[in-house]
């Protein structure tokens, strides 16, 4: 489980896709990068051996990524395997912290409870990232 917040109303002319609703963080949680999203890092760390994805330094070498590719394999599993639910609330920033110290969120990296699930996957994302940060950029 994880939780994500988008805490921004749209402006008018966004019709509710502007950055930071919930719209558009659902489309970078389930078609971005890893570098946009804790939920797809998490989970591409996680199951890199299974979708054979290596975190990568990308760009100017401030950006992870699983590369294109990685990241296409990732978005496919996601598609067939994720669920997506949500509530709305006027501030969601409030209640965000009660919620995490309540229930396991194992892909919240940050804010999280620290119940024993979360410390070995922080601990895999960890270890992607150091690699990550000693191989070469890649160029895409």
């Amino acid at each position: 489980m994880y939780l994500g917040v988008a805490g921004r109303a749209a402006a008018p002319a966004d019709e509710g896709r502007g950055e930071g609703t919930l719209w558009h963080q659902t489309q970078v949680d389930l078609h971005g990068d890893a570098g946009e999203s804790a939920l797809r890092l998490a989970l591409g760390c996680l199951m890199a051996d299974q979708l054979g994805i290596t975190l990568r330094r990308a760009g100017s070498g401030q950006r992870l990524t699983f590369t294109r590719d990685g990241e296409r394999r990732l978005s496919e599993w996601i598609a067939r395997h994720g669920r997506v639910g949500w509530m709305s609330h006027p501030d969601p920033q409030t209640i965000a912290p009660d919620i995490r110290r309540r229930l396991s969120l194992p892909l919240n990296l940050d804010g999280n409870s620290g119940d024993n699930v979360n410390a070995p996957i922080r601990s895999i994302v960890a270890n992607a990232q150091a690699n990550a940060r000693a191989m070469p950029v890649v160029r895409e």
